[in-house]
């Protein structure tokens, strides 16, 4: 039998690669900033939004937590257009 020790221990991992991989998905969405910033498009584009959490909750993995996932990624998405809007002229789109 696993120790809560050892279960933690296996989380604290799992944290580390999810804070890894959130520092490459921000960078990702600052470059699509400023790309979106050139073209004169908006922060915000919920359509993508819709997408995104749709084709994650019907992966398989989330079966079992897809309202969990829907709350985390709604959060999430809150996030990126913050980092896509780290220009300052920018900000105000980003709410």
């Amino acid at each position: 039998m696993e120790t809560i020790l050892s279960l933690r221990k296996r989380i604290d991992r799992l944290d580390d690669r999810i804070v890894a991989l959130l520092a490459r998905r921000f960078e990702l969405a600052r470059r699509i900033g400023h790309v979106k910033a050139a073209l004169g498009g908006r922060v915000r584009d919920a359509q993508r939004e819709r997408q995104i959490l749709a084709r994650l909750k019907a992966l398989p993995a989330a079966r079992a937590c897809r309202t969990e996932v829907e709350k985390i990624y709604r959060t999430l998405l809150v996030a990126s257009r913050h980092q896509q809007a780290r220009n300052p002229r920018r900000r105000q789109e980003a709410r």
